[in-house]
């Protein structure tokens, strides 16, 4: 891109790709928005240039030095009303095809100016690079390129003579200064404006050359109201394209004719065009067909077909990846069902083709990264673990074992699933412990319609692997191994007091039965401190009540060579809810 100055504005004259633009293009857009001018600028080739101005007498040197330029106003750029510098510009070069860039508030002030082809387009912005692409098409290849008005012809120059010395580069102060003479009249046209729309007259006007014949003149007044009324196109014989044809069979030198069914084709071309920006596609669809019916050989209208085929293609595309990924989500949640139904039926690793762990595996192939898998995976892995503690308590260590494997091999980062492998290993090696040891307490009536079970606060039982309360002594540790440098269980420590943990009202109305793991310390004077939570299920339900409830909890200090030390130890908390 190289830039040159100007005494009016800086500009850019940047070179555009190869397009379907005729050779030697040129766009004068008159622009101070960044957006704007970069969505521009990536249209840049050889065979299009584009040339950036910021005022209007920037913008009339441009065009009177490229006669077949395009240009383009930013209604936000200007100085005075959209409507006001449009008549101006087209005032000085009534062949200029004219775009205007800006929201619906101009679009509405220019509604006009569009319908008398005064504005060739008018762009909404913001404008992608693909809109003003089919724009700028359009203005190359629906007429054929004129060359600007010379108001200044020819002639000698000497006494009488009104054509400046110096050729065209002394027209140009003359026209741009016309065209700011035209704008600095804004002012007192505005003023006018509403006088002049009372004196206009209403409705369509009449053909008055007495040159077109009576016939001709009822047709392409019968055009006239078509257009006027948006009737463009039609297969019925009574839209504006197909009368203006019409009037063309009658007189085929008439150039209102001719005109009229010209600016019809470019404003049905221009609605299918913004139909297929706004997502119509269907709209667009019907208006080219109607199009092909009356101008088959368009080269506009072919380029029109071929954007609205890629946008068919592009939707089949989706619908078919819909569908695909519709089935996709029905499969798996027939897979994530199974699972549910053999959790419930407790076939949790048998049989081995039809268990709720192969069942899972399927589920997952399908979709690893599916929210439902993820659910389904989590309420397997507790169901494993809640199952192996069951194990446990019953003194079935192998069992429990491969309860937790599986767990494992489901989701190796688990909550919980470290506390129950060291249990099982812990039960593996001391063996089922001694129904002496533990004397299992009766269900304690809990709030509403709930109670715990045994090994729940405040009555709790040992849990597997001997978690829970102990009633008997404490144990030295040259007997039980109590040091206060490992975790043990609660069911070897002697409890002095308990609480009663309150079942939670929500839980108790919806049946929710869970547990809840804890670790904690026992203090050198019997009391609990730094209690935590290391697993529970369901998660967060009862963790508040159970924690609430250890820490009242009370114990018989544990000794070391004799001498009282603070031991680490974990208790798992059942709740259970009954009618």
């Amino acid at each position: 891109m190289t830039a040159s100055p100007n005494n009016h504005a800086e500009r850019a004259h940047t070179a555009l790709p190869k397009r379907r633009v005729a050779a030697g293009r040129h766009l004068i857009a008159l622009t101070r928005d960044p957006a704007l001018a970069q969505a521009l600028q990536e249209l840049a080739g050889p065979n299009l240039s584009i040339h950036l101005v910021e005022d209007l007498r920037g913008l009339a040197d441009e065009l009177m030095q490229h006669a077949t330029a395009v240009a383009l106003l930013d209604a936000q750029a200007l100085a005075v009303p959209a409507d006001a510098a449009v008549d101006a510009v087209k005032s000085q070069f009534p062949d200029l095809r004219l775009m205007v860039a800006g929201y619906v508030a101009e679009q509405a002030m220019l509604a006009s100016r569009i319908a008398e082809q005064k504005v060739f387009r008018f762009v909404q912005k913001p404008a992608s690079p693909q809109r003003l692409k089919v724009f700028l098409e359009a203005a190359a290849l629906q007429r054929p390129e004129r060359r600007a008005v010379d108001r200044f012809p020819d002639a000698p120059v000497g006494a009488g003579s009104t054509r400046p010395p110096g050729g065209a580069a002394a027209q140009l102060p003359m026209l741009a200064g016309g065209l700011a003479v035209a704008i600095l009249a804004v002012g007192a046209w505005l003023l006018l404006r509403e006088d002049d729309a009372t004196a206009a007259p209403s409705g369509v006007a009449t053909i008055q050359d007495p040159a077109v014949a009576p016939g001709t003149a009822a047709v392409l007044a019968r055009a006239e109201a078509a257009f006027a009324a948006g009737r463009l196109i039609a297969a019925d014989g009574s839209s504006a394209a197909e009368l203006y044809r019409a009037a063309l069979r009658l007189d085929a030198g008439s150039a209102a004719a001719a005109d009229g069914f010209e600016r019809t084709i470019e404003a049905a071309l221009a609605g299918a065009e913004q139909a297929l920006l706004a997502g119509e596609l269907e709209q667009a669809r019907v208006t080219a067909e109607l199009l092909r019916l009356i101008v088959p050989d368009s080269s506009h209208l072919a380029f029109l077909y071929t954007q609205i085929e890629r946008e068919l293609a592009r939707l089949d595309a989706d619908t078919t990846q819909q569908q695909a990924l519709e089935a996709q989500r029905a499969q798996i949640r027939a897979a994530v069902a199974a699972v549910d139904e053999r959790i419930a039926a407790g076939a949790l690793l048998e049989p081995a083709t039809d268990s709720a762990v192969s069942r899972f595996r399927k589920a997952q192939t399908m979709g690893g990264g599916d929210p439902m898998v993820r659910g389904s995976r989590d309420a397997l892995v507790g169901a494993l673990l809640t199952a192996a503690d069951s194990e446990l308590t019953a003194g079935r260590i192998a069992t429990a074992g491969r309860l937790v494997d599986a767990a494992g091999s489901i989701n190796s980062s688990a909550s919980g699933l470290d506390i129950m492998r060291r249990r099982v290993d812990a039960a593996a090696v001391a063996g089922p412990v001694p129904a002496s040891e533990s004397v299992p307490a009766p269900v304690a009536a809990a709030t509403s319609t709930a109670a715990l079970t045994p090994d729940a606060a405040p009555v709790a039982a040992p849990a597997p692997a001997g978690v829970g309360p102990n009633t008997g002594p404490a144990t030295p540790a040259s007997a039980g191994g109590l040091d206060g440098t490992g975790v043990v269980s609660s069911a070897r420590l002697q409890t002095l007091r308990r609480a009663e943990p309150e079942f939670p009202l929500v839980a108790a109305q919806q049946g929710i039965s869970g547990w809840v793991e804890l670790e904690f310390t026992v203090t050198t004077e019997g009391s609990v401190k730094d209690v935590i939570v290391t697993a529970s299920e369901p998660r967060r339900t009862f963790d508040s009540v159970a924690l609430a409830a250890l820490k009242r909890y009370r114990y018989a200090p544990v000794l070391h060579d004799g001498q009282p030390v603070e031991q680490r130890a974990r208790l798992r908390m059942r709740f259970s809810a009954q009618d």
